[in-house]
């Protein structure tokens, strides 16, 4: 029923990254939070003040990304607040303009679709956060593939200890954010 009214697998790996960047992850998601972009600084349309949607130039994207925003908020009525995930209460603590700041799940939505990589088989989908820690890199060190079980990073040549480990393409193009991607 949920993937009827709009929980798509990218929808419900938000819903999934959300919670997991929310404490239910462990030490290592909590670490792996501190990594991301702040939410004011993801530069997303899902992540950009309804006023900002307007400066785009583009209404299609801009009304497709509302309409992204509503089904957020009807699939998930209860996480329509930003005091619901610490990435973005802390800034309603301090005072900050909370028009500024997105809500935690279109945020974690627009981690998904920027930070996605598909696996082995084509259509199944990963938030693989080890290879964001990876550096991009002209010369890499490492390189990334999926082998049916997960993800590997392998060395390319000798890393010493303390060296950057940079990756051939750690975010494929095929999963940036377009109007017809809806």
């Amino acid at each position: 029923e949920m993937f009827k009214r709009g929980a798509t697998w990218d929808v419900r790996l938000a819903l999934g990254v959300f919670e997991a960047c929310a404490g239910s992850g462990g030490e290592f998601w909590d670490q792996y939070r501190k990594l991301l972009p702040p939410p004011p600084k993801l530069a997303h349309p899902l992540t950009f003040p309804d006023a900002l949607l307007d400066e785009l130039q583009d209404d299609e994207m801009a009304n497709k990304t509302r309409a992204l925003r509503e089904r957020f908020a009807s699939l998930y009525p209860s996480l329509a607040s930003h005091s619901v995930h610490p990435a973005t209460v802390g800034y309603e603590r301090m005072g900050a303009p909370m028009d500024q700041i997105p809500l935690p799940l279109p945020f974690c939505y627009a981690l998904v679709v920027s930070r996605c990589f598909t696996t082995s088989d084509p259509d199944t989908f990963a938030f693989v956060p080890f290879l964001d820690m990876a550096d991009h890199a002209a010369r890499p060190a490492a390189n990334f593939a999926s082998d049916g079980r997960g993800f590997v990073l392998k060395a390319l040549r000798p890393i010493k200890s303390g060296e950057e480990v940079g990756a051939a393409n750690p975010h494929p193009v095929h999963t940036q954010y377009t109007p017809s991607r809806f």
